[in-house]
């Protein structure tokens, strides 16, 4: 069981902390005001709670520890959304796991009598279903981070063309906007030119009457002085 004790001590590691550190302690639904956590997660795990376990000397076999374990991720992918930052942190530390089980073997069974022949092969047989077992679940942890990637891609392609969309009717907003305030402002130069001209023949024939006057003034004394 030491190398289990080690596979606990490098996930608990600084170096995995960036994706680990929502699955060290018990989830408390109450602090994050998630009521129906455990109505859908019956059995929970963390990997503060493995490690003590460990240090009690509970588990009787490195698949009693391997399950444990899974159950932290099993339990994530349950209760989160395949899309959620959370469920993407645990498939990281998943894989990081079974990398690191894949390279440790079962224990025999204790208190079993076969004779030495029999328990070799029973042995072998063992390690070899356990190595292939380790080994699928590898696998199936870097599909699930393939399909996770995908995803992602795919959810980043969508979003990408929402912007674009929007840009796109942002520009014929504005496009329309433009040709509105250029109309105006051609109505409004043709308003100010207008303008122009009325002020210009207001002034004109008020010039034009100043002009009249005095003339009909000076007629008018010419013929007072005859």
């Amino acid at each position: 069981m030491d190398a289990c004790k080690n596979i606990i001590e490098v996930m608990l590691n600084k170096e995995h902390v960036a994706y680990a550190w929502p699955f060290y302690k018990p989830f408390d639904a109450d602090i994050v005001d998630l009521t129906d956590y455990h109505d859908k997660i019956k059995k929970p795990m963390d990997l503060g709670t493995i490690r003590l376990k460990m240090e009690d000397g509970h588990y009787s076999s490195v698949l009693d520890f391997a399950n444990d374990v899974r159950l932290v991720f099993s339990n994530c992918y349950k209760y989160y959304h395949p899309r959620t930052d959370f469920v993407g942190m645990a498939q990281k530390l998943q894989h990081v796991f079974e990398v690191l089980f894949a390279e440790i073997r079962d224990e025999p069974v204790p208190n079993v009598v076969h004779d030495t022949h029999t328990q070799d092969n029973m042995h072998h047989g063992e390690s070899d279903l356990h190595d292939d077992y380790a080994k699928i679940k590898v696998l199936e942890s870097k599909l699930d981070m393939t399909f996770s990637t995908i995803n992602t891609l795919v959810e980043n392609k969508r979003k990408l063309k929402a912007i674009k969309r929007s840009i796109d009717e942002q520009k014929l907003v504005l496009k329309n906007e433009i040709s509105d305030l250029k109309a105006e402002l051609k109505r409004l130069q043709a308003v100010s030119k207008a303008d122009e001209r009325r002020r210009r023949q207001r002034l004109s024939n008020l010039l034009g009457q100043m002009d009249l006057n005095p003339s009909e003034e000076s007629s008018s004394s010419f013929e007072g002085d005859v």
